[in-house]
């Protein structure tokens, strides 16, 4: 017969139920955190209450699911606009949502930097302090060419993003790898992205009237 083996040591088995423990409660916590970052549902029903205006056709939309980057909820319209019309339309539609804009300021030391030669404070070297300076949402790819204008906001722990893209501009997201482009002749594309978790930095803006 074979000999008897050892009894295991008590402090050997606790270990092992110590180590069969942990590694249950982590795999719960890994699956509980995966669930929870890529659901999508908060980010729908958060773009679902935007009273987006009357013009905006809704021509395409794109969830995302990551376990990795959280999830997110994207809706693209056409609009018969230019990006730089579109701005207060789509501020006033943040704010009623219930969304928290957030403003994008230049760095507190602005007006240190001005153009040599300048007349008139602040010139090169001026000490400050600075005022606040909000920065233009829009911008330009070069001297006259397409136009495209960015508004953020905060709600909760979601962030939302609207950008948009100028007349005959043309933009894209992906389904795996597959490509999807969004854009139609003559028309302003709006795109606006829910996603989670929030990691703005806010800063409440005034109100639009």
């Amino acid at each position: 017969m074979p000999p008897d083996l050892p009894p295991v040591p008590v402090s050997v088995r606790l270990i092992a139920a110590v180590l069969a423990v942990a590694v249950i409660l982590t795999g719960a916590f890994v699956i509980a955190w995966t669930t929870a970052v890529t659901d999508p549902t908060s980010h729908a029903a958060n773009l679902d209450r935007l009273p987006v205006p009357s013009g905006w056709a809704l021509v395409d939309s794109n969830v995302v699911r990551d376990p990795l980057l959280g999830s997110r909820v994207e809706r693209y319209y056409v609009v018969d606009a230019d990006p730089a019309d579109l701005v207060d339309p789509a501020a006033r539609m943040l704010q009623a949502g219930g969304f928290e804009l957030v403003v994008s300021h230049a760095p507190s030391d602005w007006c240190t930097f001005t153009k040599v030669g300048a007349s008139e404070p602040p010139w090169p070297g001026y000490s400050g302090p600075c005022a606040a300076l909000a920065l233009d949402p829009c911008s330009t790819n070069g001297p006259g060419g397409p136009m495209t204008c960015y508004l953020n906001a905060v709600v909760g722990e979601d962030d939302i993003q609207v950008v948009v893209f100028d007349r005959d501009q043309r933009t894209s997201y992906f389904v795996g790898s597959e490509s999807h482009e969004v854009g139609a002749p003559g028309l302003a594309v709006v795109r606006v992205i829910d996603s989670w978790p929030g990691r703005m930095q806010r800063r409440p803006a005034a109100a639009t009237p």
